[in-house]
């Protein structure tokens, strides 16, 4: 099965869609992001959306299984998108 290109096109606009909230919500370079404003104590962690906290939970299964080398708080997450 192949797809057009209108429905190429479409996925394509999806994928970007996507990145693009994710990097709402996790960008270390946006003031307003919900990490940065966790970061900045201007939003509690619990007052951050359920996408957020299972983000972090899955950074902390991450940062406990390569020994801390990789921490939610000390390094650019859009890396990672």
């Amino acid at each position: 099965m192949s797809l057009s290109e209108v429905e190429l096109g479409l996925a394509v606009d999806k994928v970007i869609e996507f990145v693009m909230q994710i990097d709402k919500f996790i960008s270390t370079h946006k003031c307003d992001s919900e990490v940065s404003r966790i970061r900045g104590v201007k939003l509690e962690f619990i007052d951050a959306s359920i996408h957020l906290m299972e983000y972090w939970s899955l950074c902390e299964c991450e940062r406990e299984l390569n020994l801390c080398a990789f921490d939610l708080w000390k390094v650019d997450l859009t890396l990672l998108v």
